[in-house]
């Protein structure tokens, strides 16, 4: 995640706000939007690690929402392959995303909520 700046019709990266999220041939995610409180959402998908999704200390399958100064925060975890966002009047957060073997989900995105993936997917639910 960079900020750019464009001059003499070229861009350039200003910041470099983070370059550490993993990557692989599947799962990259990559939707950003604008929410309705004019900060920045970026889905990242688990980059075909399933393990990522519920590791707190990878923000793969995670929602960011960046802040205006550069940092983030997860907004939200558990997820597989993010492949948009979308608020409704109300202002809630929607998210399309990819399941597995024909396991794909809308969820309504709340800030903090862990999604489970990839303890439970589709119309799973979790266990007691």
């Amino acid at each position: 995640m960079v900020t750019i700046k464009r001059e003499n019709d070229a861009w350039y990266e200003t910041t470099i706000h983070q370059d550490a999220i993993s990557t692989g041939n599947i799962h990259h995610s990559g939707s950003l939007e604008i929410g309705p409180d004019v900060l920045h959402y970026v889905t990242i998908g688990d980059a075909g690690n399933p393990d990522h999704a519920q590791d707190a200390n990878s923000l793969n399958g995670k929602i960011l929402r960046m802040n205006e100064d550069g940092s983030f925060e997860n907004f939200s975890s558990g997820h597989r392959n993010s492949q948009g966002l979308a608020w409704n009047d109300d202002r809630i957060l929607f998210e399309a995303e990819h399941g597995q073997s024909a396991n794909d989900e809308i969820n309504r995105i709340e800030h903090g909520s862990n999604y489970g993936y990839p303890i439970i997917q589709g119309t799973e639910k979790k266990k007691d």
